[in-house]
């Protein structure tokens, strides 16, 4: 495979599987992105990114275990340069600033277009790069 065929490794972490799902259908058009893998809580992501090495996380914020700020400050720990990105329905300033501030390079607010979450996606992580 030539560097620019290279595909945006994906880890979906959502405690709802209907949003998993979602999500997987939607970014199934997309074919510079690949879902990797997908887990339930912020645990279940930080084990699943020492195997998959997912270049972009994208993680609910509110989960039980593990939230979403726990699980990103875990995983950028161990593996600084993956992308994360935090959604959620609750887009309060709060939540915003403390996934930020945990290292989270995006923050959206659910429910979001594909448009959006594809161009967040791509804006972070260039395959090849």
């Amino acid at each position: 495979m030539l560097p620019w065929e290279k595909k945006t490794r994906v880890l979906l972490v959502d405690d709802s599987a209907d949003m998993r799902g979602n999500v997987r259908r939607l970014l199934s058009f997309t074919p510079t992105i690949v879902i990797v893998g997908e887990a339930a809580n912020g645990e279940e992501a930080v084990l699943h990114c020492r195997g998959l090495q997912p270049d972009v996380v994208l993680m609910d914020l509110s989960m039980p275990r593990m939230d979403g700020v726990q699980a990103a400050q875990a995983i950028l720990k161990e593996y600084p340069d993956t992308c994360v990105v935090i959604m959620s329905a609750y887009g309060e300033q709060y939540n915003i600033d403390r996934s930020l501030a945990a290292g989270a390079q995006a923050f959206l607010i659910k429910p979001f277009s594909i448009e959006v979450l594809v161009e967040t996606i791509q804006r972070l992580h260039r395959p090849g790069s």
